[in-house]
Formats: C-alpha cells, sequence, structure tokens
C-alpha cells in the first residue's frame, strides 16, 4: 500500500474513533467535552473510557510541558485513559507516554478496507425509534460487556442509544442475533461493536453483518475501518481487512479499573 495512501487512510481512521468516542460521550449529561489544544480531553463517569480520556494528539512543542500536565491530570483523576494512535504527533507518543509513568493496558489492531464493494447479503433492519435503539443497544452491552456491572452496562447501553451513530440489527425468533454500530465520518466509515448472540454464532451472522457495512460504505464511497484483538486479524483480514495501524490505551498506576470501549 502506497505511504500516501496508508497515511491518508490512517488519518481516517484516528478521526473516525475520535468522532465515535465524542458522539457516545456526548449523550451523556455527565460528560463534558474540553478539546484542550493539542488533543481532545474529555471527563465523564470514570468507569467509562469512551467519556474519560484525553486522544487526537497533534503536539509539535512544549512536549514536555503537556506530558507533566497530562501526567498528574492522571494522577488525580481515577478511571483516566489515554489512546495513542498511528499517525499522533508526535510519532513516539506511547513511548513518551510510558517515559511519563503511564502504562499500557490494552493494544488493538487498526484494520482498514479501503475499496469495499456492494454485496447481495442479508440486509440488517436500521433501529430508528428510540425503543429499536434501546433494544440494540442493550443486546450490544449485555454481548460486550457481561462482566461489566449493572450500572455500567446501562450507562453504556444509554450512551450507546443515545448517540448519533447509526445502529443496525438482524433478529430472528430469538430476538436480536447480531447487531452493528456505524460511525460516519466525512472520510471513512467505522465499524463498531460488531456482536452476534451465543446460540446462533458459527452460522455466518458476523460475516453477513460486516458484508453488510462494506456495501453501506461502497454506496457511499468510503473506506470501512475498525479496532480489533490480535486474535480477530485473521478473521477480518479473510474479509478483505488490512492492519494498517494500532490504538494502545494507557492509564497512570493510580488508575485501575479495565477499559470499556
Amino acid at each position: 500500500m502506497e505511504r500516501s495512501l496508508l497515511a491518508g487512510l490512517n488519518q481516517a481512521a484516528r478521526e473516525n474513533i475520535l468522532a465515535t468516542y465524542l458522539g457516545l460521550a456526548s449523550s451523556l449529561t455527565e460528560a463534558v467535552l474540553r478539546f484542550r489544544e493539542p488533543y481532545t480531553l474529555v471527563s465523564g463517569p470514570t468507569d467509562l473510557s469512551f467519556c474519560n480520556f484525553a486522544a487526537g494528539f497533534e503536539i509539535d512543542k512544549d512536549l514536555e510541558k503537556h506530558m507533566v500536565w497530562l501526567a498528574n491530570y492522571a494522577a488525580e483523576t481515577t478511571g483516566f485513559w489515554v489512546f495513542a494512535m498511528t499517525g499522533d504527533e508526535p510519532s513516539d507518543l506511547a513511548a513518551l507516554l510510558e517515559q511519563a509513568g503511564f502504562e499500557k493496558r490494552q493494544a488493538m489492531t487498526q484494520m482498514t478496507c479501503a475499496t469495499p464493494q456492494l454485496r447481495l447479503v442479508p440486509q440488517m433492519d436500521e433501529a430508528m425509534a428510540p425503543y429499536d435503539r434501546r433494544d440494540i443497544a442493550r443486546f450490544m452491552a449485555d454481548q460486550f460487556f457481561h462482566r461489566t456491572g449493572d450500572e455500567s452496562r446501562a450507562r453504556i447501553a444509554s450512551a450507546t442509544a443515545g448517540s448519533p451513530h447509526r445502529l443496525f440489527g438482524h433478529k430472528d425468533k430469538g430476538g436480536v442475533a447480531s447487531a452493528v454500530m456505524v460511525s460516519s465520518t466525512p472520510a471513512a466509515l467505522g465499524l463498531y461493536n460488531l456482536c452476534v448472540r451465543p446460540d446462533v454464532r458459527e452460522v455466518g451472522h458476523g460475516s453477513d453483518a460486516v458484508e453488510f457495512v462494506m456495501s453501506v460504505a461502497a454506496q457511499a464511497g468510503k473506506p470501512v475501518v475498525l479496532q480489533c484483538a490480535a486474535d480477530l486479524v485473521p478473521w477480518y483480514q479473510r474479509r478483505g481487512f488490512e492492519p494498517t495501524g494500532r490504538i494502545e490505551a494507557y492509564t497512570y498506576p493510580r488508575t485501575v479499573p479495565w477499559p470499556v470501549i
């Protein structure tokens, strides 16, 4: 992949991730979007990383000053996360965070399908009515965060349902069988929260959902971006995605909860 194309895809992915998190955070009245230059700082419920974080770094001066301020803020703020992404400035941000005392807690692979194609796949229904969005959001929260406490899981579902992102689902006699959240930004379509009900896994629902999102992206003329754990990289590669970068989650030693993303 050409370097200029890769840089453009990484920038599109960064913008999509940040817009996705901000869309989720903005639906919660407790969250405050600060947009501290030269990065975005959001504060909110301490058990939800998507509204208690710093990301989108573009630091070109006073680097030490920013690292000291961020470390002090993180040390005083329970549940605070810093996300370092491919394409951030400075390019060695991850190493600088570790030097400042932050600890890496999670690493995700950034993947992209640069030229999605229209596919003949089963259609997924878009959740439009508030009660439909709540159903899909609860399903996603229950599937992804079943180990999270009830209150946190309810907040995640509330943020998802109230966000500007599109929610799609497929239902069968047992209820919601699969679901996916799509976040649209000018340069990309983001695929998030893809989940399938345990009793109907391994029959193609996940693949159908991916193909459906790729068709939506093809119609919009945009690439599809996503983040996944390392063990899912081969699965997405078989469906037309390529690894294009990383997103790494850091906390300060005082911050101990595992991330809710």
